[in-house]
C-alpha cells in the first residue's frame, strides 16, 4: 500500500500571474517502491519521482492567455482566480500504462492502478 504525507496540497501564498516555477514537495511515508510513474494532469503541471519524494511544479498559464479579462476577473474573483489541479500516482500492478487506439493513438489504460494527488490555490492578477 502506498501512503502519502499529504495527499492534498494548498498553496499557503497566493501565486504570481504568470509565474512559472512554483514548487512543492509530496513525501511517501509507505511504499515508494511500488510506485511506477507520476503524471501532472496538463501542461501547467510537471511531477517527478525522485526516491521516497514527489516533486510537483506548477506554471500559471490559465491566466495569461490573450483574450483573459484580468478586469472582469478581478471583481469575479476578488481574492484571487482559484485553480484545482491533480497528478497522477501509477503504480507497479503488471499493467502497461498506455494502450494502442485502433487508428494509431494511444490512451492510458483505465485499468492502470492510480492514485490522485491535488492541488489548489488562487493567482493573484495584481493591482
Amino acid at each position: 500500500m502506498v501512503k502519502f504525507e499529504k495527499q492534498h496540497y494548498f498553496f499557503p501564498n497566493k501565486i504570481v500571474r504568470g509565474s512559472l516555477n512554483n514548487f512543492f514537495k509530496v513525501k511517501i511515508v509507505e511504499g515508494a517502491d511500488l510506485v511506477e510513474s507520476v503524471e501532472g494532469e496538463c501542461g501547467c503541471t510537471t511531477a517527478v519521482l525522485a526516491g521516497d519524494e514527489i516533486i510537483v511544479s506548477y506554471a500559471d498559464q490559465d491566466t495569461v492567455v490573450a483574450n483573459y479579462d484580468v478586469a472582469t476577473n478581478k471583481i469575479t474573483y476578488p481574492n484571487g482566480v482559484p485553480f484545482y489541479k491533480t497528478v497522477d500516482v501509477y503504480l507497479k500492478d503488471g499493467k502497461g500504462k498506455t494502450l494502442m487506439s485502433g487508428n494509431g493513438g494511444f490512451y492510458t489504460d483505465p485499468e492502470k492502478q492510480k492514485i490522485v494527488l491535488t492541488f489548489a490555490g488562487y493567482v493573484d492578477l495584481g493591482a
